[in-house]
Formats: C-alpha cells, sequence, structure tokens
C-alpha cells in the first residue's frame, strides 16, 4: 500500500492580500519611524551646535574678570567629555580661539589663579579633538598658544602664580594642551626649536621629590596641601607630560639630531627610563628610541658611547614590564643598524651578557608559560644582536663565555620554527667569519671554550 503526503492547504486570496497588506503597513511605519528618528537626531544635533555657539559667544563676550570665569566656567562644563567628533564641532565653532584669546586677556591683566586653571583645563579638554582638527587649530593660533603656554608653565615655576589649589591644575593641563599640539606635524619642529622651550621641559623633569636638596622646591612649585603621597603624583603627572612632549618632538627626523646633541636632554631620559614610575619610563624610552632611530651617523655614534644609556638600556632588555623591554629592545635595535657602531656595542660585555640572557629566558619559555618571552623584544633583540656580527665582532661575540652554548640550545630544542631558524643563522654567521681567523689563533682560544668551538666549526662545514 502506497502512502502519500496531503499538501498543505493553499491559503485564500484573502488571507494573502491581509498578509501583503499588514507587510506593507510594517514597512511604511518603518519607514515613518526611521523618517522621524533622523529628523529628531537632526533636531539634537543643531540644538548642541547652537548650544555650543551661544557658549562661545559668551566667551567673546565677556571682559571683565567676573564675567570670565562665569563664562569659561559654563564653558568647561560643556566641554568635559570623550567625544571627538563634538570636540571637533567646538575647534571649527571657534572654542580654542576664543579661550586662548581670554587666557592672554587673563595673563597680561590683574588675574587668579583660578581662572588661569579654569581657561586651561577648558583648553586641555577641547584639544582632544581629531589630528585632523588640532592641524587647523594649530595654523590659527599654535604658534601664539604654545608661546602664551610656556609663559603660564614658567610663572608657575617662578612662583608667580601661587594659589595652592589651583597650580597642579595649571600646569597639567597646560602641559597636556602642549602634549596636544606636539602630535601635529606642522608643529614639531617649530616646538623643538622655539627658544628654551627644551630648557623648561628639562626644567620640569629634573623636579626630583626623591632628593633632599630638591624635595622642598618641588613640592613649592606644585603647591599642594594635600598629602604627600598625592604630592608626588602630581609631580610624576607633570613630569610625564612633559617627558611625552619631548618623545613627540623626537619622532620627526628633522629634530632628532638636534636633541640627540641637546644638553642634558639624553642623560635626563635615561634617569626617567631608569626610574620606578611607569608613567615616566614609558615616554622617555620612546624618546630614546626615536632619537637612536636617527639614521645620523654622527648622532647615533654619540649614544653608543654613552655608556650609561647602554647600561641602562641593557638592564631594562631583562625589566618586568613587557612594554619597558620591548623599548630598550628597540633602541638597541635601532642603534645596531649601524655598522660603525657595531665595535663599540660588543665592547659593553654587559650588553652581550643581557642579550644571553634574554636568550636564555626564551629557552624557559618554552616549557614554562609563567617564563615567558612577549615576541616583540624577542625579534628586537634578535635582531640587534644579528646586525652585530660581522667580521669584526665574531671573535668578541663567540669568546663571550656560555653565549653560544645558550644560541645552540635554542637552535636545536625551541618550539618554534622562525627561532630556531633564527638562532641557527646567527651562529652560522659567526662561525663562517671566524673561520677566516682559525688560521691565526688556537681554536680554544677563538672561541672560549671547546664545547663552543664544536658548535662553531661543525655549522661552519655545513653548505
Amino acid at each position: 500500500m502506497a502512502f502519500f503526503c496531503a499538501p498543505p492547504p493553499e491559503r485564500s486570496g484573502l488571507l494573502a492580500t491581509e498578509d501583503q497588506q499588514c507587510r506593507v503597513d510594517l514597512l511604511l511605519m518603518s519607514s515613518s519611524l526611521k523618517k522621524n528618528l533622523h529628523i529628531r537626531r537632526c533636531h539634537i544635533v543643531y540644538y548642541v551646535i547652537m548650544h555650543t555657539h551661544k557658549i562661545i559667544e559668551g566667551l567673546n563676550r565677556s571682559i571683565c574678570k567676573s564675567d570670565r570665569i562665569a563664562a569659561v566656567k559654563t564653558a568647561l562644563r560643556e566641554f568635559s567629555h570623550e567625544d571627538e567628533a563634538r570636540h571637533d564641532e567646538e575647534i571649527q565653532l571657534g572654542a580654542a580661539n576664543a579661550l586662548y584669546q581670554k587666557l592672554a586677556l587673563a595673563m597680561f591683566q590683574h588675574h587668579t589663579s583660578e581662572e588661569i586653571g579654569l581657561i586651561c583645563e577648558s583648553l586641555h579638554c577641547v584639544y582632544f579633538c581629531s589630528l585632523e582638527m588640532k592641524e587647523t587649530s594649530f595654523r590659527e593660533i599654535g604658534k601664539d598658544l604654545v608661546h602664551l603656554l610656556t609663559q603660564v608653565i614658567a610663572q608657575c615655576l617662578e612662583h608667580k602664580i601661587r594659589d595652592e589649589t589651583h597650580v597642579p591644575g595649571i600646569m597639567e593641563n597646560s602641559l597636556g594642551v602642549l602634549v596636544q599640539v606636539s602630535f601635529v606635524h606642522s608643529a614639531e619642529v617649530e616646538m623643538a626649536n622655539r627658544d628654551a622651550f627644551l630648557d623648561q621641559m628639562l626644567q620640569i623633569i629634573h623636579l626630583d621629590q626623591s632628593s633632599k636638596s630638591n624635595s622642598n622646591k618641588a613640592l613649592q612649585i606644585i603647591h599642594l596641601d594635600q598629602s604627600k603621597s598625592n604630592s608626588n603624583k602630581a609631580l610624576i603627572n607633570v613630569q610625564a607630560s612633559a617627558l611625552s612632549v619631548i618623545s613627540n618632538l623626537a619622532f620627526r627626523k628633522e629634530n632628532q639630531v638636534m636633541m640627540t646633541s641637546y644638553p642634558g636632554l639624553v642623560d635626563a631620559l635615561i634617569d626617567c627610563a631608569t626610574s620606578g614610575f611607569a608613567s615616566l619610563r614609558r615616554p622617555s624610552l620612546g624618546a630614546l628610541c626615536h632619537l637612536a632611530g636617527s639614521g645620523n651617523v654622527e648622532a647615533s655614534a654619540q649614544m653608543v658611547q654613552n655608556e650609561k644609556l647602554i647600561r641602562a638600556l641593557s638592564n631594562l632588555l631583562v625589566d618586568d614590564n613587557e612594554k619597558t623591554r620591548e623599548h630598550a629592545a628597540g633602541t638597541l635595535n635601532n642603534l645596531s643598524v649601524i655598522p660603525q657602531n657595531s665595535l663599540q656595542l660588543v665592547s659593553y660585555g654587559f650588553l652581550l651578557d643581557a642579550l644571553m640572557e634574554v636568550f636564555a629566558n626564551k629557552i624557559g619559555s618554552s616549557t614554562d608559560n609563567s617564563n615567558s618571552v612577549d615576541e616583540s623584544s624577542w625579534k628586537c633583540a634578535t635582531c640587534a644582536f644579528m646586525n652585530l656580527i660581522h667580521g669584526d665582532t665574531a671573535l668578541v661575540i663567540a669568546k663571550r663565555r656560555g653565549l653560544l652554548d645558550v644560541l645552540a640550545t635554542i637552535a636545536a630544542m625551541d618550539d618554534v620554527l622562525e627561532v630556531r631558524e633564527t638562532a641557527s643563522h646567527a651562529l652560522k654567521i659567526i662561525a663562517m667569519n671566524l673561520v677566516l681567523q682559525l688560521d691565526h689563533v688556537g681554536a680554544g682560544q677563538a672561541c672560549g671554550d671547546g664545547s663552543s668551538f664544536s658548535v662553531v666549526s661543525s655549522l661552519a662545514k655545513e653548505p
């Protein structure tokens, strides 16, 4: 007996028509809702723009001190947000220009630190706009604004602005604006070459609350009536901002040679890079990495000959912080790219020992997850080491006890093929350069010990 499935009953024409009509009604409702939402959104945007425009007009109209303070307080409430698009609109509507005028007026009339603080904070908020708007604003008022902000900072440093409630904010926000402006391509050379600008940044960096001779001075400048820990935190924030400005300016090729030889700059960066504060280490190492990548032979040689710098970078190769290791390795890699630097670099035994420790940690990372080595710092350290190997340095490197054995272990045992190949390649380069010297010195002398020589000699014979 055959079984057949009955076809589903056909829907009546009336039901089909009703269903279609429902769908059409829903689509019309959806389209109407979208249109209404779009109109409402446009109304909101228009309201926000008009409201912002009104506030900026209030800034422009305020002349006497009480009116200026009231207008800036209103502006600060409006500009205190994290919406980049809104900050772009504020710049386009003239917020930065109006605040600059208020700051100039306040600086050259009888002012209060409250007024200066409010204006600087408002400017700092507005300049969290897009890079394009920062460029636009700098073309309009940038040079004059930088000049005015350095005067504000100078008055804080010279105790001419004394109110202990507002000075920390004035310093932080003034420097915060300078940090934002220093991202602007057209501003970088102008700021770095501005008369005494780098001197002022160094003066801020040298405020050291841990030094007995400078402690009182630093805390007087910051003027805090809070706890000592908060005072220190405010000072660190100010120093970190100054370092960020320097790091941003050091990114520009046209500035790098001048900044490398600028009196006291590199040494100040080294001191901050080796401090106990991560917020100081990051920008200072970033600046050193930028300066090391200048590609200028003389400037690079000047850095390589600074033993204090190379020792600091060697120690930071094995720092607990991943970013610190990455920046230290990147700086050494930038310095090692120039062949003329290699002889000087390999003469620092502590640098070879630090690289050997990085390689040894890589061996442990394959079996111990807690001892993992981040790939970025490992690759930079490896590239730096590879750049150092050539005919004039191979003997010095091979004689560093234990270094070849560590490389051989990595080449044979690491879990990652690329890592094994890199270590093997380094050994082969050392071997090929040593073969030419083995006719003139004993094998054991050349490599430091018999086990290292067996590794090198066997690799040298491979095709």
